[in-house]
This record gives C-alpha cells, sequence and structure tokens, in this order.
C-alpha cells in the first residue's frame, strides 16, 4: 500500500510538476486514441469477416467434398456409359447414392469393357466398392461433430427472362391508372440446387417486402406463356374459378392492416366525406382552371407536397375546401368555387392509412378491383371511416400467418417449415399454374425485380440433327444474400429437377469444372480443419482417398484469395498498431525519467528513511502502468460508445461527402457494432506489457540512485 500511496500522489496534477502532468496527459491521450482505434477497427473487420464467412457457408458450407479426376477415370464411374441399366448414361452423386446398382454393368448384355480401364475397386468379398455410398457413411459416422449432415450439389449454366409488368409512375394528371407497364430482363446465369435441409439458409433468405406483396396480388389473375416473346405481355388470364380460390389462398395467408395511395394519389370517395370542416388542399392548376385538388394527410405537409408538385412542372396553389353544404366549397386566394361533382379529392401520394379485408367482398370479387376494405383515415384533425374498393390503393403493411387455415402453403414465395424434431427446413414452391419456383440474389431485387414476377430458364437441348431452345417456366419466390462471392450477382437457386435437366442437357465436362459435389455442414464452423482430418483418415480407411479431395471454406477457389487478403490486412494493422502504442508508451519512459529526477531528493530521504530499492522502483513501475491503465480504459470506453453510434456516425460522414462511405452491396446495410473480445484481449495484453516495459527503465534508474547522491543533487 505504501508504494500504491506514493505513487498516487506523484501522478495527481500539480502546479509545481506542470511538465510532468502535460506528459502524463499526452501520454493518456494518445494511448487512448490508440485503443479506440484498434478496438473500432477490429471488431468491425471481425464482425464483418464473421458475417461475410457465414453468408459464404450458408450458400454453400463450411467443407465440401469434390471428386477428383481418379473418380472421374474410375470403372466405378464410367461403367454408367457402357451399361444398359443405367440408360447409356453418366450418373451425378445424388444418382450415384439413390441408385440400387454399385455395378451395373452385365457381360451379357453390354458391349466389352475397353482393356485400358482401371480394375474396379473391390471389398474383401469381391463386391464393386461404392465410392460415392461410402463416402456419405464416413459423414454419418462423425457422430461426435454435432450438427452434421451432408447434401449433393449441381452447378450448371443458363439464361433466364423475366416480365417485369408494373404500373406506371404517373403524376395524377396523365396517363390511364389501369394500363401496365412491360419490360424484360434477360440475364446468362448460374443455376445451383437449393438445399432446402440447409438450416443456415435463414441467414441469408431476405424478407418479404411490401412491393412483393402487391405484385404478387396484381398477378393473381394472369398466367404467363412459357413461349413468350420479348416485348410481349401476359398473354393469358386464369378463369374466374381458379383465379378466385387463388385470390382466397392469398388473403388466408396476408392478412391486410395498411393501405396506401399509389404514386398518382388515390380519390377519395364522396361518402366519405365530413360533414363539417374544412382541409387544406393543394390545387393543381391547367390555363388557369383547377383540374386536381390534392389533399395532404397532415397541414404541416402541405409546404413540401406543393414544392413536390411545383418541381414537377405543375402550377398550384394553396387553398381551403370548406364542408358545410352539399357540395364542399373552394376557397383559392383570388376566390372562392363549388366543386363541381366530376372534380374529386385526391389523397397525396404515398399517404397510409388502417384498412381491413371485408370478406364478405372477398366471396364474389372476380376481378383484385371488386375487393373491398373498410378503412380509418385521419385527414387533418378528422377521421373518415368506411368501406373502399381496392381502386388506387395497394398494401402498406401486412402480416404473414405463420400457418396458413386449412393447411394451404403459400404457393408464391419460399416456405420454411418446422420439422417435428424443431428444425428449420426451406422448401421452394411450385405453382401448378406458373411453373417453378427459384430464388435470386439480390442484385435481381436492387434492378427491380419482384416477388411473384414470371418468366423462363432457357437451355440449349440437343436433338437428330441440331440445338433447339428450351424452356422452363419460372417466376421469382424470394431472393437472398450471396455475400461476397464472386459469381453471387448471377448465381440463381431452383428446385434439384430443374438443375439436373439443364446441366444433363450441357454434356458437362465434370472432370475440368467443379459442378458436381458434397456440401458438409456442421453446427461449429471452428471445427471445420477437424472434420476435414477425421474425413480424410475415414477415407483413407476404407481405401478411397485418392478419389475425393476435401476443402473448407479457406480453401474453395472462389474466397481462399479474399480470406488471405483479410488476414494479411488484420496482420498489417495489428503491427501497425503495436509500432503505435509503443510510441505512445514510450511517452511514458519521457514522463517518468523527468518526474525521476523531479523527485531525487525524496527518493533520497525515503531511501535513507529505510525504503528498499525494490519498493522505490515499484513506486515508478506503478506509475507507469496506472498511465497505461488509465488510458486505455478511456480508449475502452470510446470505442464503446462509437460502437452503440456506429450507424448514425456513418451516415453523418456520408452525408459530409456526398456519398456512401460503404458499399451495401459488400458490407450490407449496417456495420458490425459488436466488441470483439479478441481485439479486447489484443490490446489489453499490448499496452498492459508495453506500459510495463516502458516503466520499467526509468524504475530501474530510480532503484540505482544513491541516497547520499539524490539528498545533495535534490538539495544543491
Amino acid at each position: 500500500m505504501f508504494e500504491f500511496s506514493v505513487a498516487y500522489k506523484y501522478l495527481m496534477p500539480r502546479r509545481r510538476q506542470l511538465s510532468v502532468s502535460i506528459i502524463s496527459l499526452i501520454a493518456i491521450v494518445v494511448i487512448a486514441l490508440v485503443v479506440w482505434l484498434v478496438l473500432v477497427f477490429f471488431s468491425v473487420t471481425n464482425g464483418l469477416e464473421k458475417n461475410w464467412v457465414q453468408k459464404l457457408t450458408a450458400l454453400t458450407a463450411p467443407l465440401r467434398i469434390i471428386p477428383t479426376e481418379a473418380y472421374y477415370h474410375s470403372y466405378y464411374y464410367q461403367v454408367d456409359g457402357l451399361s444398359e441399366a443405367s440408360g447409356y448414361a453418366l450418373k451425378t452423386l445424388r444418382e450415384k447414392r439413390e441408385s440400387a446398382q454399385t455395378d451395373p454393368y452385365d457381360p451379357d448384355a453390354d458391349e466389352e469393357i475397353p482393356p485400358y480401364w482401371p480394375h474396379p475397386d473391390r471389398h474383401p468379398d469381391g463386391s464393386v466398392k461404392d465410392l460415392v455410398k461410402l463416402v456419405f457413411t464416413s459423414i454419418e459416422n462423425l457422430r461426435e461433430i454435432p450438427g452434421i449432415q451432408a447434401q449433393d450439389f449441381e452447378l450448371t449454366a443458363t439464361h433466364i427472362r423475366l416480365l417485369l409488368s408494373r404500373r406506371p409512375s404517373l403524376s395524377s394528371f396523365s396517363g390511364s391508372r389501369s394500363s401496365r407497364l412491360h419490360s424484360t430482363l434477360s440475364y446468362p446465369a448460374y443455376l445451383g440446387n437449393f438445399e432446402g435441409t440447409n438450416r443456415h439458409l435463414s441467414d441469408t433468405l431476405l424478407p418479404i417486402e411490401n412491393e412483393d406483396l402487391n405484385n404478387v396480388l396484381l398477378l393473381t389473375g394472369t398466367a404467363l406463356n412459357p413461349d413468350w416473346d420479348e416485348g410481349e405481355e401476359e398473354q393469358a388470364s386464369f378463369p374466374p374459378s381458379l383465379f378466385h380460390q387463388r385470390l382466397k389462398q392469398f388473403f388466408s395467408i396476408v392478412q391486410v392492416e395498411k393501405l396506401r395511395a399509389l404514386p398518382a394519389g388515390w380519390s377519395i370517395p364522396r361518402h366519405l366525406f365530413p360533414i363539417e370542416g374544412k382541409w387544406v388542399v393543394i390545387a393543381a392548376l391547367k390555363n388557369q382552371k383547377v383540374v386536381r385538388l390534392i389533399v395532404p394527410p397532415q397541414e404541416s405537409d402541405s409546404t413540401s407536397l406543393q414544392e413536390s408538385l411545383e418541381a414537377q412542372g405543375l402550377e398550384t396553389k394553396q387553398g381551403i375546401v370548406q364542408f358545410d353544404t352539399d357540395n364542399p366549397t373552394l376557397i383559392l386566394p383570388h376566390g372562392e368555387a363549388e366543386i363541381p361533382r366530376r372534380m374529386i379529392l385526391t389523397l397525396a401520394g404515398g399517404s397510409s392509412f388502417s384498412a381491413h379485408l371485408d370478406n364478405t367482398s372477398l366471396e364474389k370479387a372476380l376481378t383484385i378491383d371488386q375487393l373491398f376494405f373498410d378503412i380509418t383515415l385521419p385527414i387533418q384533425g378528422t377521421t373518415l371511416k368506411g368501406r373502399v374498393p381496392y381502386q388506387g390503393i395497394e398494401i402498406a403493411a401486412a402480416t404473414l400467418s405463420p400457418t396458413p387455415p386449412d393447411g394451404l402453403n403459400a404457393p408464391w414465395w419460399i416456405d420454411r417449415l418446422i420439422e417435428p424434431d424443431g428444425s428449420v427446413t426451406f422448401a421452394l414452391p411450385r405453382d401448378e399454374a406458373i411453373g417453378e419456383g427459384v430464388a435470386l440474389p439480390k442484385s435481381f431485387r436492387d434492378a427491380g425485380v419482384l416477388i411473384g414476377d414470371r418468366g423462363s430458364l432457357s437451355y440449349l437441348a440437343p436433338t437428330a440433327s441440331l440445338l433447339q431452345e428450351q424452356r422452363i417456366p419460372i417466376y421469382v419466390a424470394g431472393f437472398y444474400d450471396p455475400g461476397i462471392i464472386p459469381i453471387g450477382g448471377k448465381f440463381i437457386l431452383a428446385s434439384h429437377e430443374a438443375t439436373s435437366l439443364i446441366r444433363s442437357s450441357h454434356q458437362q465436362d465434370d472432370k475440368t469444372a467443379i459442378t458436381n459435389g458434397i456440401n458438409v455442414r456442421f453446427d461449429r464452423l471452428d471445427q471445420a480443419d477437424l472434420v476435414k482430418e477425421k474425413l480424410m483418415e475415414a477415407f483413407k480407411k476404407a481405401g478411397i482417398h485418392h478419389y475425393w479431395q476435401v476443402e473448407t471454406y479457406r480453401e474453395y477457389e472462389f474466397t481462399k484469395e479474399i480470406m488471405r487478403e483479410l488476414q494479411s490486412q488484420k496482420n498489417l494493422f495489428m503491427l501497425i498498431a503495436i509500432v503505435v502504442i509503443l510510441v505512445a508508451c514510450s511517452n511514458i519512459i519521457s514522463m517518468l525519467i523527468i518526474l525521476v529526477n523531479d523527485k531525487k531528493l525524496e527518493i533520497g530521504i525515503l531511501r535513507s528513511m529505510g525504503a528498499s530499492a525494490a519498493s522505490i522502483a515499484l513506486i515508478f513501475g506503478i506509475s507507469g502502468a496506472w498511465i497505461g491503465i488509465l488510458g486505455s480504459l478511456v480508449g475502452i470506453t470510446a470505442a464503446v460508445m462509437t460502437l452503440n453510434n456506429l450507424d448514425p456516425l456513418i451516415h453523418l460522414l456520408s452525408r459530409a461527402q456526398g456519398h456512401e462511405m460503404f458499399n451495401t452491396g459488400i458490407y450490407g446495410r449496417s456495420l458490425p457494432h459488436e466488441l470483439s473480445w479478441e481485439a479486447l484481449g489484443f490490446v489489453l495484453a499490448a499496452t498492459g506489457c508495453l506500459s510495463l516495459v516502458a516503466g520499467l527503465i526509468p524504475a530501474i534508474k530510480a532503484a540505482l540512485l544513491r541516497p547520499s547522491e539524490s539528498l545533495k543533487t535534490g538539495g544543491g
């Protein structure tokens, strides 16, 4: 306690030791800045790396098994091409696993095996080894690995074409509100099978948005001919009975809570007008005549609404609509006039209000325009209530039923299923009327694609004399975030059947491209190397190790360079951080040397009173350690506050520089803001050790001072 009390006394700021106090403050500030910077940087980068790896392994797997060239040259793989029982076609890994025959060759019916083929691998009983089933058996035997499971994957190339049918973004004063604009999107893409048993798929799937629900509802009554050509519109409508069934199915799953006016505005029905009161309106003029009255939901919104309309080149005036007669009266700056019956009051586009479906209308509706909703609409202090048709409005908020009644599943988007054991699986929907559901990367959503959009996957199939284009009708069932996968922006997930069909038509060379393999998943990513080691041991024991290549996610061809670059940057910044902390701690040396010189007299007095050299050294060592600890605590506090307010800070800096600081396609909508315990441990260890070393030199100098010399120097 003696040493601590003396160190505390020396560190307290005093006017007589101003230079020591200033240097101490500088040392604390510099250490705090370094600690703050290191913690924020490493917390964000560690969080980004964790997110990227999670997205990467959610779509692929922490580990995958790929057939080697030896597998494709083996008797086991090639014999299917000679066997009538296999249809003279080479099989995929899935087909091999599901096949009842390991060796389909019949010497009495099939052609002779070429002499240059390798001999088949056999068990001691003489039967041919099933190379694929042995792999899956080896994986299933790793019961000590929590959550381990395997799923084969297939990759191929295709061409996607989508027809986008949208309401036109017109002002309220031109064009038909019932017309639609049609455009096509045509894009070469990669195709892979959707693995619904992948428990981590939910980490990448994007939520269903209101625009998706509106698009699905808009297209409920329309079918799409799979043979449509670019520029054509939808070519058919569902029969009334089928449309009515699909409409009821939609609203059995989607419970509408709010509606909103379309961008062109919504014509308020006259039966909703209040008996008395007044509204501030914006009158749109044409040739000095009022052509439309736009009502803002709040009087305070009138100025911004008027500015928005004038920015579209419209002439406007602000006025008041008075409700006190059968026909409302319009009061403008130049006078007042009765509003003609043909004149409508238009609710400003985008204004939302509470609404609930009138189920009686659902039973009779033959088009979506015949649906009615009971609404509650507050306008400038007046609440309007009534029944309105579904015209000029769209869904603004809705809840999706997790368990649809009568066992109805949503045929429009990806289903989330709860298995009896409590696990979660996913299923791509298939609509008999419009085709296969597919999941697209979020780059398609950014390009304006919505759930429900229809189209086709095209591929070339060989015939007797030529290649003929074939099309599989599809529609968009969901979107996912591909993360940092280089081909993620054009990687489509489809059903296994669709992927296999297109892949088989390409006659793909599996020996030169990784188009078929096995994904192995488990709960803990840090067990990837352990699982790889155990699988390689199992393969060697089964005698099949030369047929398979096992890779962890760090070794994938499309990610290993990125992972190495991330690690290199972290190592470089860690080295820079250590150097900066060392420079910051050097201020401690300067401060303590000045303190030792300033306290020589007191050191001599303490030594003459019996204080040992170790006690003197400990006093100054504690002083250096306290500066390091205090600077670290300040830096940690600042880092935690920064991370907790990181999104507003990034938003502020982005506004200051006029563009986004970080690309949302790479870094996501928000940066990670959790404190990294790994970074905290590194900072505390580095700062503590360097502060101790920095305080050691002055402490040794103070301990070596002789009492007589200290008293002479201090008194002189």
